[in-house]
């Protein structure tokens, strides 16, 4: 088979050194891409290291922050039974969406408008309501914030 001409003119030794230089540059190519992925699984593992190291932070974080919330709501439900408010789980939360505030002379109405969800008026006097005087002014920001005027005074 060696010194006879192959069908597509090149003889087998020929043929075999081409084979040979083909498997030469395609494990010279094999072994750069195998090098270049081994450097960056290893920075992969210090990234990843890193990453876990600031996630715990920020999850350690916002767990203090919670129970600093959590804190200031529970001093501020006993002052607010404290200042007579007789069942604090009865107390509408004015932020809701589906319920409106009516000002007629000196009382304030808060009335829950979904149809679905039957609770009735509750009457709170202004006389009741404590008064605070705004320090600085602020633009609210959506129409669920205040805008507030310096020296104004809020009930």
């Amino acid at each position: 088979m060696l010194g006879q001409q192959m069908k597509d003119g090149l003889s087998p030794e020929a043929a075999l050194e081409q084979a040979e230089r083909d498997l030469r540059v395609a494990q010279s190519e094999f072994d750069r891409q195998s090098d270049i992925t081994k450097s960056l699984l290893q920075g992969l593992n210090s990234s990843h290291e890193n990453h876990l190291k600031h996630l715990c932070a920020f999850v350690q974080t916002q767990s203090r922050y919670y129970k600093q919330c959590n804190e200031m709501m529970n001093h501020l439900q006993k002052e607010l039974v404290n200042l007579g408010v007789s069942n604090p789980s009865e107390i509408i939360d004015v932020r809701d969406e589906n319920v409106e505030i009516h000002s007629l002379g000196r009382e304030t109405f808060l009335e829950h408008t979904q149809a679905n969800k039957h609770l009735k008026p509750v009457t709170v006097r202004t006389d009741e309501m404590k008064r605070a005087r705004v320090l600085c002014s602020y633009d609210a920001k959506d129409h669920t914030e205040l805008t507030l005027i310096r020296n104004e005074t809020k009930s």
